[in-house]
């Protein structure tokens, strides 16, 4: 789970195989924006947390990547993978 005060979003891995994204409304209460499908092998919980002011999620995957997402797209816009590097 992680939070981001400055978009006011709330990650939860949802035990299954998605992140889901939460806004805080002005009346303190949550609304469900949508969620990042994330391939799991095994139902162990994965880190999420937010970047680049809020506007990034990153998330680890049961396959050894890291996939960094845009929160408004939904789109990955990176996934850097163990071993990849030259």
């Amino acid at each position: 789970m992680a939070w981001s005060q400055e978009s006011r979003r709330l990650l939860i891995w949802n035990l299954d195989d998605s992140v889901d994204v939460y806004e805080s409304c002005e009346d303190n209460h949550l609304r469900y924006l949508h969620m990042f499908r994330v391939p799991a092998l095994w139902n162990f919980i994965k880190l999420v947390d937010f970047v680049e002011h809020g506007d990034k999620t990153i998330c680890g995957t049961d396959g050894g990547e890291i996939d960094i997402w845009d929160i408004e797209s939904g789109i990955i816009v990176q996934r850097l993978t163990m071993g990849s590097c030259a």
